[in-house]
């Protein structure tokens, strides 16, 4: 057996993203009726570290395909709210306290926990879409970017792309090219929408 399988560990890589014919990412989608919300790759924020081929041993043994989870067109799996609680128990991860009106909470950590129907609820969320600064498009890897946060840019993240030779640095007026961005997983983004066109630097 795969010793990686047996310790947990905080790298995850992520699914790749698929992209349209200009370059950008296309919408994420899922079965019809909503069904599995719940990206895989976000189940540490919820379960605590795990590595991917944890994950998908996890999944292969507890879980079916099409009931509990499900693989998208992008081939990024995506699971029920059920499946998750299904894991938790597997894990034993015990839930999260619940929140008390007034005083502190009775739980360790205090008061204002949030309990685990809300945190639940905020892991069924897509990931908000950001405005990156691109900083660097010409890395051995041509499916990454590196961009920042305007406020704070020391800080590289990844950004996957379909091709970096689509992207640059700056416009012609000297201003950095910005992009849409959705987080994966940790400093792991995916472009969102087509790649830039137009002169540039």
């Amino acid at each position: 057996m795969d010793q990686e399988a047996e310790t947990l560990s905080t790298t995850l890589p992520a699914a790749p993203a698929q992209f349209d014919a200009n370059g950008g990412a296309t919408r994420v989608t899922v079965s019809g009726d909503g069904g599995f919300p719940v990206w895989e790759s976000r189940l540490p924020e919820y379960l605590g570290p795990l590595s991917r081929p944890v994950l998908r041993k996890l999944r292969t043994e507890h879980l079916k395909e099409g009931e509990d989870w499900t693989r998208t067109e992008n081939e990024r799996v995506c699971l029920s709210l059920a499946a998750v609680e299904k894991l938790r128990v597997c894990l034993q991860v015990p839930p999260a306290p619940e929140k008390t009106t007034g005083g502190p909470s009775t739980a360790s950590g205090g008061a204002g926990v949030t309990p685990d129907s809300e945190k639940l609820a905020a892991l069924a969320e897509p990931p908000p879409i950001e405005t990156l600064n691109v900083v660097k498009t010409r890395i051995v890897n041509r499916r990454l970017i590196l961009c920042c946060r305007p406020e704070n840019p020391t800080a590289l993240l990844r950004v996957q792309v379909r091709d970096n030779l689509r992207y640059y640095t700056h416009l012609p007026n000297g201003q950095p090219l910005t992009v849409q961005a959705r987080q994966v997983q940790g400093d792991l983004y995916e472009v969102v929408g087509p790649a830039p066109r137009g002169k540039h630097l």
